[in-house]
């Protein structure tokens, strides 16, 4: 930032440090870690007492888990090896209606220390995180689409310079997004005007088109074609898309930004973090709003508009230097200044236009995109979820019986979260879709697959993930292998610690085979490519 004393004729340069989003991979590790042995274990553990369920011969397992005090064992000191340190997991167990008296331990989670780096059986192992494209939901830069890739059929949304996010149906016909909303919205009566939702120049603009028809009007203009009927039915179940979609279009994606409107306890100019987003997910907020610049470059404006103060630190243009010559040679205006500078209704915004009037603060811009009709654009952007969310960031730990931690349930007039049908596209999800198209469209350069400031269709595997996943696959694995051991404990009614030995042991080869794990003199010898 640049401020100026007239009276010293001093130009003083100084850097205003803005909070930074780091990608600090060592707390985010830390933190999913925490995360599992706190929250994500107690889930895991279900999926133990649901394979005994489906694989034993019995009718009935309930379970109660308790994660004990981390255990540090202790060799003896001829013994070069480190000492093993875990976290015991105990359970309760009541078959058949028969309560077991004894808490047993069943699993061990690998103690990681202040480094990130695991005890894995007194040996030091480092987990390795990984970035992964997010399932069955894409994006092709070439092409500027993204697809939902459901069982049978894709759904593919395409913004190749036309006036509005095109949803391709059929060989050959597209279908405006924002009619697809409007004809969904008529069919499920949720909004009154979903156009409300949103701050996209781009999409307002869509909207503005044919803002004098009637929702039910473009119902029945869809209707002809059964649209509705076509994504409703078989062809296009979601299956496991399902999960995939609602990961995407997570207000995860937020994170970095800066808020434009409060939520919560949060004011306006909090930048999103871990702290907001545990908020938003345990609150239930299905909309965010951040600071960003309008892409209304080349709309028109609709009223005129004067500028009479300019802050320090406003970068510098055309029009400033003619209404502040000595600042002609700077790339920003050095001092707060008054200025008298016009900008007639008619004139076609430019980049620098666009740039100027955010730096300035101006709230809003009335204005027009060629064939529609005006609209106030402001200096803000929504970001809109599907009204989705999993249970453990709702519940903690606490997960009601018979449910998962992982588990994504609509909060949409669902206040008990209630399993519901989630089995096709809703208008929640078109919204949230819209939203997202209007963002990577304003930024088509990035690869957003990739590019881990942004994080869209993409994912970081940490701990948490990485454990949950083990166990999730390796439950029926380990109850199938000890099935008859475990069913003779049953029978003689003394279930013990050594029944669920093999479970640690499968769990770690799981994350051994996939490579998860590596060792530490591996890690810190393994440089970028």
């Amino acid at each position: 930032m640049f401020s100026y004393d007239p009276k010293s004729r001093i130009l003083k340069v100084q850097k205003i440090p803005e909070p930074e989003l780091e990608l600090n991979l060592l707390e985010y590790q830390r933190e999913s870690y925490k995360k599992y042995v706190t929250e994500t274990v107690y889930s895991d553990m279900q999926y133990i007492v649901q394979a005994m369920q489906d694989l034993l011969s019995v009718s009935q397992v309930e379970a109660t888990f308790r994660v004990g005090d981390l255990y540090r064992g202790t060799y003896k000191r001829e013994v070069k090896k480190q000492s093993p340190a875990y976290y015991p997991v105990y359970a309760t167990f009541t078959i058949d209606g028969a309560k077991f008296p004894n808490e047993i331990e069943v699993f061990r989670i690998p103690a990681m220390d202040d480094d990130g780096v695991l005890n894995v059986n007194g040996d030091r192992r480092v987990l390795l995180m990984q970035m992964v494209a997010a399932e069955r939901v894409s994006y092709a830069a070439d092409k500027q689409t993204v697809s939902v890739t459901t069982p049978k059929r894709n759904i593919s949304l395409i913004f190749d310079g036309t006036m509005d996010v095109m949803v391709k149906y059929g060989s050959s016909s597209k279908i405006p997004m924002h009619k697809l909303i409007r004809a969904y919205n008529a069919k499920e009566h949720i909004y009154d005007d979903p156009s409300k939702l949103f701050t996209s120049a781009f999409i307002l603009s869509a909207f503005a088109t044919d803002r004098g028809a009637t929702d039910e009007t473009i119902e029945d203009e869809l209707d002809k074609l059964k649209v509705h009927a076509t994504y409703s039915g078989d062809n296009y179940s979601l299956g496991k898309t399902r999960n995939a979609l609602n990961e995407v279009l997570s207000l995860d994606r937020a994170r970095g930004r800066i808020l434009s409107r409060p939520v919560g306890p949060y004011p306006v100019g909090r930048r999103v973090d871990d702290e907001v987003l545990r908020y938003v997910h345990k609150n239930m907020v299905n909309e965010l709003y951040v600071k960003a610049v309008p892409d209304i470059v080349g709309y028109k404006l609709t009223q005129e508009l004067t500028v009479s103060f300019v802050p320090a630190g406003t970068r510098n243009n055309d029009r400033l230097i003619e209404a502040l010559p000595q600042f002609a040679a700077y790339s920003a205006i050095a001092q707060d200044s008054q200025v008298l500078i016009h900008m007639s209704s008619k004139e076609t915004l430019t980049d620098d236009d666009v740039l100027f009037l955010y730096d300035v603060g101006a709230a809003f811009v009335d204005c027009k995109r060629s064939g529609s009709a005006p609209i106030r654009a402001t200096f803000e952007e929504e970001i809109i979820g599907n009204y989705t969310v999993r249970l453990g960031d709702v519940f903690g730990h606490n997960i009601p019986e018979g449910r998962y931690h992982d588990e994504w349930v609509s909060f949409y007039n669902n206040p008990s979260l209630e399993r519901t049908d989630m089995d096709h596209l809703n208008t929640h999800d078109l919204i949230a879709l819209y939203s997202l198209c209007a963002f990577i469209r304003k930024n088509p350069d990035e690869n957003f697959l990739l590019d881990k400031d942004f994080g869209l269709l993409k994912k970081v595997l940490a701990a948490n993930e990485i454990f949950s996943n083990a166990m999730r696959d390796v439950a029926p694995e380990f109850i199938r292998k000890y099935r008859a051991a475990i069913s003779r404990g049953i029978r003689n009614n003394i279930l013990s610690e050594s029944n669920f030995y093999g479970l640690t042991d499968l769990w770690k080869s799981y994350l051994w085979d996939r490579n998860y794990l590596d060792t530490l003199s591996a890690w810190r010898h393994t440089t970028p490519m």
